[in-house]
């Protein structure tokens, strides 16, 4: 089950990748490239032990890892 606060990896609005809280439309931190994006994710997610959700550039959900996973 995917806990309540997930980070999510999805791409910007004006280009490059953000990483964001569940229901947030602001960016903790923005990227150039998804890779860079996605390794801050999983830093952050395996820190705060909360699922990641990695989403491809069209919005739907490309990859989803639960937090035990990490």
């Amino acid at each position: 089950m995917e806990n309540s606060i997930s980070i999510h990896v999805v791409k910007g609005p004006n280009g490059g990748w953000n990483v964001r809280k569940k229901g947030s439309m602001r960016a903790l931190r923005s990227f150039g490239t998804k890779p860079e994006a996605t390794k801050y994710a999983m830093q952050l997610s395996k820190k705060l032990q909360r699922d990641l959700v990695i989403h491809e550039a069209t919005g739907y959900v490309e990859k989803r890892i639960p937090a035990t996973i990490k």
